[in-house]
C-alpha cells in the first residue's frame, strides 16, 4: 500500500517514524525522498539495501526526536477547521485525505531526483494568508490556490503521473486572480468611484475553470472524489456558481450602502425648560431630604431594651399637636382653654411627606443613652460590619466634624455629619455593636493566677516565720488569719496590670475572684466591720522553708515520743550506774569487813601478847571506821559503807559489841574478837613481835 504513494504523502503521514516500521515496505524514490528530507546523505551510485540501512541508522535510530521535531512543525501551522461560510454553512476547507493516486507503468530512466526541503515539507495545504471568520461568505480563488499548493507535492515522481489525466479547460482557461483577502471577510474600505467592480460573469467563468482544474489535478482530492460520476461534478459547478451570484450581490449593496452613507442627525440639546424643571425638583427632594435629616438625627439612640425613648414620645405628641392645630386652624400650638404657652403652630407641609418618629435601637449588651451607647462589663465597642476597615467609633453619636480633635474623630465626625438621619439609615446611620472581648477571658484567667500566686506566697511567708495567731470565725476566721484584706488586694494588683487594661479592670477583678472562689481554691472571710479577706488554702513555699516547716512539722509531731525517749535513756543510764555502783559498793564493804576482823583480831592478839602497848583488846567502831576510811573524804559514802560493815562485823559471831568508856571519858561501841586465832597470820610474820604489834590500816601494810 506505502509503495502506491507519493514521497511527499509518506512524509505527511509520517508512519515511517514508527518503531515497528519496516523500511523494506518503502520504494527507492520512497526512500530517496524520506532521506532527502532530513537531510541524510545518500551514497552514489545507491541500492535499495544501502538506502534501508542507512534508514536505519539515520531515520529509526533518531525516530523519538523526529517525531517531537514533528509535532512541533505541525502545532506552528494555522489550521482552517472549524471556520464555515456564512451563507452555505460549509467548512471552508476540505478535509485532506491521503488518496491513493494513480501511478504510470513507465518508469524514469534516470536517477529520480533528490527533493529538497521546501518542496517536500508541507504536510498541510497552505490556504494563503486571510482572517479567521465564522461568517464570510465564499468569493472563490480558494480552489486555484488549493490547486497550487498540492501541485508542488510530488515533484520526484515519474512523469507519467502528472500526465495521465490531461486538464479539460472549460469556457474560459485564463485564470483570474484571487479575490482581495477584503472581500473575503466583507469588510473592506469602499473602491474609489474611478475603479470597476469585476462583473459576476467574470468571477463565474474564474470559478468555473478553478473547480474543473481542481477535479482534474490527481493530488488534491481523495479516492471518493476521483470516483465520483460526472453528474455530481456538474452539480456541484452548478451550486458554486449560484453562491458565486448571491456573493456578488451582498458585495455590490455594500458598495452602495459605503458608497452614500445615511447622514445622521446632529444630537439635539436639552431645552432649557427640562433643565429648569430638573433643578426644581432635585431642589425640593434636596430640602425635604435634608429637614428629615435634621429631625431624624435629634432622636438619637431607643432606650435600653426598648423599641422606643421619651425623645420619641415627645416628638410623637409634637406632631400629634401641630396635626390638631392645623385642623382646628389655630394660631397657637395648644388650645387657649389649657392655658398653657403660646407656642406658635407650624406651617401645614406643602406635600405630604412623613415625619421620623422612631429611635435607633440600641445594640445588644450594651446600655444606651440618646446620643451615646457604652457596652457592658466584658464587651467591646466595634464599628458596623460595613465601616470594618475604621478605628473604635466613639461612644458619642452626634459627635460632628467640627469638635474633632484626632484624626479618628475627623473620620467619625464626618460620617455622622452626612450619613446620620438619611431616609433609610435611621437616627444613627450605621450603628455600632458590641461584641464579646476576646481577650477578657485570657486576662481574667492572668489575673487570677496573679491572685492565686499573691496569697499563695503571702500565706507560706506567715507558715515559713510562724508569725500567725488563731482568729474566731467572727473576726475573719481563717482567712484573715493566713490572707489579706480585699481592698488591700485589689491595690496590689492594680499596680501590676498595664495601663491600657485599667479601665475594665475592676471588672476583670471581680470576675477572676469569682471564679477562684467557686473553684474552691480561695476562703474568704469577713469580720465584725464588713471588711473582707482572702486567703489561699495552699502555701507557695521556697525549697529553705518548706524544709523548715517540714522539720517544724515533724518535731510537732514526734517531740513526745523524743521526750520520752530521752527520759528511758536517762533512767536506764540512772539505773546502770547505781547498780555499778552499788556492786563496787558490795565488793568494798565485803573488802572493808575483812579488814575490820583481820584488825579486831590483830588487837586481840597484840593485847595479849604486849599488854602495855595493847592496853585494851577491843577497839571503838567509829574510830576504826575513820582508821580504815580514812582515804575517803565523802563523810556520807563514808557513813554509807561504814553501815554495811557494821551490819556485817556486828552479825559476827566472832565479835562482841559492848559500850566501854574510851581514853578522854567518852562512852562508845566497841568491838572485841572473841574467835579463835589459829590459822590466821599477820603480815605473813610469825614473830611474836609483829603479833603484839598495834593494828594497822590496809594502806599501811601496803
Amino acid at each position: 500500500m506505502s509503495s502506491r504513494l507519493s514521497s511527499a504523502q509518506i512524509i505527511a503521514l509520517g508512519e515511517y517514524l514508527n518503531p515497528d516500521f519496516d523500511p523494506t515496505s518503502l520504494t527507492v524514490s520512497q526512500l530517496l525522498g524520506v532521506l532527502g528530507y532530513h537531510n541524510v546523505t545518500y551514497p552514489t551510485p545507491y541500492s535499495k539495501s544501502k538506502l534501508v540501512q542507512l534508514f536505519q541508522q539515520e531515520i529509526k535510530a533518531k525516530a523519538t526526536v523526529l517525531n517531537k521535531e514533528r509535532l512541533k512543525k505541525t502545532n506552528s501551522i494555522a489550521s482552517d477547521e472549524g471556520i464555515t461560510d456564512g451563507l452555505t454553512g460549509k467548512p471552508i476547507g476540505k478535509v485532506g485525505c491521503s488518496a491513493p493516486v494513480r501511478r504510470s507503468s513507465r518508469r524514469l530512466s534516470k536517477a529520480p531526483v533528490v527533493t529538497t526541503d521546501e518542496e517536500t515539507s508541507p504536510v498541510r495545504i497552505e490556504q494563503g494568508k486571510r482572517r479567521r471568520s465564522s461568517a464570510q461568505p465564499t468569493l472563490g480563488g480558494t480552489a486555484s490556490r488549493r490547486k497550487k499548493a498540492v501541485g508542488a507535492d510530488i515533484i520526484h515522481e515519474s512523469g507519467s503521473e502528472a500526465e495521465e489525466r490531461p486538464v479539460k479547460k472549460v469556457g474560459r482557461t485564463r485564470k483570474a486572480p484571487d479575490l482581495p483577502f477584503a472581500h473575503r471577510d466583507l469588510h473592506f474600505p469602499s473602491p474609489p468611484p474611478a475603479l470597476r467592480s469585476p462583473r459576476a460573469s467574470e468571477y463565474v467563468n474564474q470559478e468555473v475553470a478553478s473547480d474543473v482544474q481542481e477535479e482534474e489535478e490527481p493530488n488534491a482530492e481523495c479516492d471518493n472524489d476521483n470516483n465520483r460520476p460526472v453528474e455530481e461534478e456538474e452539480d456541484e459547478v452548478q451550486d458554486s456558481r449560484e453562491e458565486i451570484a448571491v456573493s456578488n450581490r451582498v458585495l455590490k449593496s455594500m458598495e452602495v450602502a459605503k458608497r452614500f452613507p445615511t447622514p445622521s442627525a446632529p444630537p439635539g440639546k436639552p431645552s432649557w425648560l427640562l433643565r429648569l424643571t430638573f433643578v426644581t425638583l432635585f431642589s425640593i427632594v434636596a430640602y425635604y431630604v435634608r429637614d428629615y435629616k435634621k429631625q431624624s438625627a435629634a432622636i438619637g439612640y431607643c432606650d435600653t431594651g426598648s423599641n422606643t425613648s421619651h425623645v420619641v414620645q415627645e416628638l410623637k405628641v409634637y406632631h400629634e399637636l401641630a396635626r390638631e392645630c392645623n385642623l382646628e386652624n389655630r394660631t397657637t400650638l395648644y388650645s387657649p382653654a389649657d392655658q398653657q404657652d403660646s407656642t406658635p403652630c407650624p406651617l401645614p407641609p406643602l406635600l405630604p411627606v412623613s415625619k421620623p418618629e422612631s429611635c435607633t435601637l440600641c445594640p445588644d449588651h450594651a446600655f444606651c443613652s440618646q446620643f451615646s451607647v457604652t457596652c457592658e462589663p466584658g464587651y467591646l465597642l466595634h464599628p458596623h460590619p460595613l465601616l470594618f476597615f475604621l478605628s473604635t467609633p466613639p461612644q458619642s453619636s452626634n459627635l460632628s466634624f467640627a469638635a474633632a480633635s484626632s484624626p479618628s474623630e475627623y473620620i467619625w465626625g464626618a460620617l455622622h455629619d452626612c450619613l446620620n438621619g438619611l431616609p433609610g439609615l435611621g437616627s444613627v446611620a450605621l450603628p455600632p455593636r458590641c461584641l464579646e472581648d476576646p481577650k477578657r477571658k485570657v486576662h481574667i484567667g492572668a489575673l487570677g493566677r496573679a491572685i492565686e500566686i499573691t496569697l499563695g506566697r503571702e500565706r507560706g511567708r506567715r507558715l515559713c516565720t510562724g508569725v500567725h495567731q488563731h482568729v474566731k470565725e467572727s473576726d475573719g476566721g481563717e482567712a484573715r488569719e493566713w490572707g489579706v484584706e480585699l481592698t488591700k488586694l485589689e491595690e496590689v494588683m492594680r499596680k501590676k496590670t498595664p495601663v491600657n487594661r485599667l479601665p475594665v479592670f475592676e471588672d476583670i477583678f471581680n470576675e477572676a475572684i469569682q471564679e477562684l472562689i467557686q473553684w474552691g481554691g480561695i476562703t474568704i472571710g469577713e469580720d465584725s466591720e464588713g471588711h473582707r479577706y482572702l486567703a489561699h488554702k495552699t502555701p507557695e513555699l521556697t525549697w529553705s522553708c518548706a524544709v523548715m516547716v517540714k522539720a517544724r512539722d515533724v518535731w510537732a509531731e514526734w517531740k513526745p515520743t523524743v521526750f520520752a525517749v530521752l527520759l528511758i535513756i536517762v533512767v536506764v543510764a540512772f539505773a546502770w550506774q547505781r547498780m555499778a555502783r552499788k556492786k563496787t559498793e558490795s565488793k568494798r564493804v565485803s573488802e572493808l569487813v575483812q579488814i575490820a576482823l583481820d584488825t579486831l583480831r590483830n588487837q586481840e592478839i597484840a593485847h595479849h601478847t604486849d599488854p602495855v602497848t595493847a592496853a585494851h583488846p577491843y577497839l571503838s567502831s567509829l574510830q576504826l571506821r575513820d582508821l580504815i576510811l580514812q582515804d575517803e573524804h565523802s563523810i556520807p559514802v563514808r557513813r554509807r559503807l561504814w553501815d554495811q560493815v557494821e551490819q556485817v562485823v556486828e552479825g559476827n559471831a566472832n565479835v562482841r559489841t559492848n559500850m566501854e568508856e574510851v581514853a578522854g571519858g567518852d562512852e562508845l561501841r566497841v568491838w572485841r574478837w572473841v574467835g579463835s586465832n589459829r590459822g590466821r597470820r599477820v603480815d605473813g610474820d610469825a614473830d611474836d613481835s609483829l603479833l603484839c604489834a598495834s593494828p594497822r590500816t590496809p594502806v599501811e601494810q601496803s
